[in-house]
């Protein structure tokens, strides 16, 4: 059972002639077993979206059409908003992907409150990139890593790719916003608390 099932349990179970209700973070604290912390921080964590909280009141037919953080409130509306690609009828849920019929804007995230109604329209967004190989990862005289320079001291994403004696390999991404420093110095001079998950 998932941690969201009882909130769309107590949506789905609401009578048809109601269209919206208003709920307390606290009530839905009760009914979920408690809400992260994020919850009452970002009104991002409220949006229609994919995310495992959204999808539960989307199966129960309804939608989020505000929250108001400083009150601790959220309205939910019924019909579903956003939702997966494959729910908004952008890709097939079967495999193939193919989308099935129009697609309709849908909404990512709940309309602001306010007199006026804002239009929003949907963006897809994505990125592209390719991976600058750098060279080999060694240990240098002192049994210190040493990277294969130079190293640019500006943000991204780095990736290693770790040789096993079964000759099975492993890879690791990270990121960071100065590539030199986080390379350079954070791997070659950990703290003594300083771990990561190959370390």
């Amino acid at each position: 059972m998932g941690k969201y099932d009882a909130l769309a349990a107590f949506l789905a179970d609401l009578p048809r002639s109601k269209s919206e209700i208003e709920m307390a973070f606290g009530r839905i604290d009760c009914l979920v077993g408690g809400l992260p912390p994020s919850s009452r921080r970002l009104r991002t964590w409220w949006a229609n979206n994919s995310q495992g909280q959204s999808l539960a009141w989307h199966r129960a037919g309804w939608h989020v059409r505000s929250v108001d953080l400083a009150a601790s409130t959220v309205v939910f509306a019924r019909g579903e908003i956003g939702g997966s690609y494959a729910a908004r009828g952008r890709a097939s849920a079967e495999p193939g992907g193919a989308a099935k019929g129009p697609v309709e804007p849908t909404l990512t995230a709940p309309l602001p409150t306010g007199p006026e109604p804002m239009h929003v329209e949907t963006i897809d967004a994505r990125v592209a990139f390719s991976w600058t190989r750098l060279g080999i990862v060694s240990l240098d005289y002192a049994g210190k890593l040493a990277f294969p320079g130079p190293l640019p001291a500006s943000p991204g994403i780095y990736r290693f790719t770790l040789a096993s004696e079964s000759g099975r390999s492993r890879i690791y991404i990270g990121e960071s916003d100065n590539l030199r420093r986080r390379l350079s110095s954070n791997y070659r001079n950990p703290g003594p608390r300083q771990r990561t998950t190959f370390g």
